[in-house]
């Protein structure tokens, strides 16, 4: 499959979509058929599996690349990559979970953007309690927003995100905002297990921030982060198992 500069969803279906190679390149939308601009590349609403080929270049208001609602299920696997999506609207300059489950078992998501106004989740921004991550391989990397360089767990809503044997990296946030490589925020639940290495997560002044917990939970049963945790307002941090968490600048 091959859809290339469409000023519209390259695919927008409520049944069920299979990709396993070609490239979906630089799509452009601003109105879906919900009336609002969600998934520059495209807007699922069924069962996505991707397994190859890529995704590049997706622009919308909220989920540049890819919108999952009305809770499809999206596995992405095997040599597929998503990259610089953009969000020109509150979030998920790749990938926008509204609904939904989003299941990384392999692959790469990387260098989305969300810089308008107070953007969320650079590379991916988890929507509501609805919204279910899990992240058991592949590559998170180079993701930047407000908050959430890589990673927003959206506030209030009660979102879950958990990871294992997976890498989430260098991302970054801005000085005013937090969270460069994952921001848990109000209400959300991160679960990081064994495998996982976040890493290299700064602020756009240079400052190490991996991690901002604000009035969230996280347990932690393995795994590495090298680098900065802010933990405020309240949120948990619960550690079990054999976490290692250190300065990588020490």
């Amino acid at each position: 499959i091959s859809v290339g500069n469409c000023n519209s969803d390259g695919i927008s279906a409520k049944g069920d979509i299979t990709i396993n190679g070609g490239e979906i390149v630089g799509n452009t939308v601003t109105k879906s058929i919900n009336g609002t601009g969600y998934g520059g590349a495209i807007m699922a609403a069924g069962h996505l599996t991707i397994t190859g080929g890529k995704i590049v270049g997706g622009t919308a208001k909220y989920g540049g690349a890819i919108n999952i609602s009305n809770n499809c299920v999206m596995t992405l696997g095997g040599t597929a990559i998503v990259e610089g999506g953009q969000s020109t609207g509150s979030g998920g300059g790749n990938i926008i979970v509204q609904t939904g489950t989003l299941n990384i078992t392999v692959g790469t998501i990387k260098n989305g953007k969300a810089h308008t106004g107070s953007a969320y989740g650079g590379n991916i921004l988890a929507f509501n309690k609805s919204s279910i991550i899990n992240i058991t391989g592949g590559t998170i990397e180079g993701g930047e927003a407000k908050y959430g360089g890589n990673i927003f767990i959206n506030h209030a809503q009660g979102a879950t995100v958990s990871t294992s044997n997976c890498q989430i990296l260098d991302g970054l946030c801005s000085a005013e905002g937090a969270g460069g490589n994952i921001y848990a925020y109000t209400g959300s639940t991160l679960n990081i297990g064994e495998g996982t290495v976040i890493r290299g997560g700064f602020d756009d002044e240079e400052e190490g921030n991996n991690l901002f917990i604000y009035n969230a939970t996280v347990n932690m049963t393995g795994g590495t982060i090298a680098g900065y945790v802010h933990h405020v307002n309240g949120g948990t941090l619960n550690l079990a198992g054999a976490p290692v968490i250190y300065d990588e600048e020490a």
